[in-house]
């Protein structure tokens, strides 16, 4: 099997054996379009606050291809409803990833499929 990284890092995947295997960045970055962004004015905010962004269609994302996993952003993965080769890193504290003492993900031990794969 093939493993494409669209993410802009290297993905480091932690079997149950300790075994790792890093999957370096492959040069193009799958991303989601986005509106953008609109400040709303007020008293009531302290800070900059904008709307929360509308999404387009997801960029950078090859067609399917027997055999090739496609690693994506979570983000991005929610937008791949239906697509059973593309996963994103399982970083939540259910999937038990493995971080450094900073919190810092030193390497994941799982990955999610898109939504209805």
């Amino acid at each position: 099997m093939q493993v494409v990284n669209l993410t802009p890092h290297p993905i480091t995947y932690e079997n149950s054996e300790g075994v790792r295997i890093v999957f370096e960045t492959s040069g193009t970055i799958a991303r989601i379009d986005q509106s953008d962004p609109v400040p709303l004015e007020g008293e009531n905010f302290p800070f900059r606050v904008v709307e929360h962004p509308s999404w387009g269609e997801v960029e950078n994302l090859p067609p399917y291809k027997e055999g090739t996993m496609l690693i994506v952003s979570s983000l991005v993965l929610a937008h791949c409803v239906g697509r059973d080769d593309v996963f994103a890193p399982a970083t939540g504290p259910a999937h038990g990833c493995i971080r450094n003492m900073r919190g810092h993900i030193q390497a994941v031990t799982a990955f999610i499929a898109a939504p209805g794969a």
